[in-house]
């Protein structure tokens, strides 16, 4: 009988969307991945690092930003170079909260500045700044040519947030493949440490999968225990005996282990 195969996932329950692990990125490894998503990330933290002042009022498409949301912000990059490194370091160790904990890093990072472009958007005028004096003074194509930049911005906004979208689910597979590998090893060296969890673990299998013709990876081979060697070997293995035993001693210890060994008893009684 066919095994019917085992459910993807750590989603037991079965209801619902569950959104799929990416098993690459950009097709290359996604350690690789996650490394390229950190290397873009730290330089962009960098970056708005080194921009950002505390005295001076910058602005950002005609949009004033005062020194406190800059502080803010250059606040925000800072920890982010900490929460990078560490993401990228768990990330090749398999160590899931630091890559669960840059996950969060990116989904709230990204969070706010999707709403900052959408604030940028609806001011509308702010893109006018981009517009060439010699344009402005012609009077009737300023209109035009602010939303011909309007929409090539949405454009490129667009294509940023889809990376950083692809960005946050593959930290995210890269975080839930450590997790599902580590409860699968501990599932397992729990099983094999203790026979009544097997005995459990292997119920359940075998109400959920089904009766297999093939033999089961944590079912022990026939005539051996679970730990340790085969049962008929432990049986019949030799008590080890260091003692030196000579002449009509080591004859009468002979005696007393076949005796032992043919009426059962004790071998231990007989030294």
């Amino acid at each position: 009988m066919r095994r019917r195969p085992a459910k993807v996932g750590l989603d037991d329950e079965g209801a619902g969307f569950k959104l799929p692990l990416l098993k690459r990125f950009c097709g290359i490894n996604l350690i690789l991945g996650v490394a390229i998503v950190g290397l873009i990330n730290l330089l962009y933290s960098i970056t708005v690092i080194s921009l950002m002042s505390n005295r001076d009022k910058i602005l950002f498409f005609d949009i004033p930003l005062p020194p406190s949301i800059q502080l803010a912000l250059a606040a925000w990059s800072l920890v982010g170079i900490t929460v990078v490194i560490a993401g990228v370091w768990g990330a090749y160790y398999g160590v899931y909260w630091h890559v669960r904990l840059y996950y969060y890093y990116l989904l709230i990072g990204w969070a706010a500045q999707a709403l900052c472009h959408l604030f940028v958007f609806a001011q509308g005028a702010g893109l006018c700044v981009l517009v060439p004096e010699s344009i402005k003074d012609t009077g009737g194509q300023e209109g035009a040519v602010c939303g011909l930049l309007g929409l090539g911005m949405f454009l490129v906004d667009i294509l940023i947030n889809s990376f950083w979208i692809y960005a946050i689910w593959t930290v995210w597979s890269v975080a839930e493949h450590i997790q599902a590998t580590e409860i699968s090893a501990f599932v397992a060296k729990s099983a094999l440490l203790d026979p009544e969890k097997q005995r459990l673990l292997l119920a359940d299998r075998y109400a959920a999968e089904g009766p297999s013709d093939s033999p089961d990876m944590f079912a022990p081979p026939p005539g051996k225990s679970p730990i340790g060697p085969p049962i008929q070997q432990q049986q019949q293995q030799p008590i080890p005996h260091t003692a030196p035993v000579s002449g009509e001693g080591y004859a009468g210890a002979v005696g007393q282990w076949t005796d032992a060994r043919r009426g059962g008893a004790d071998v231990y009684a007989s030294y």
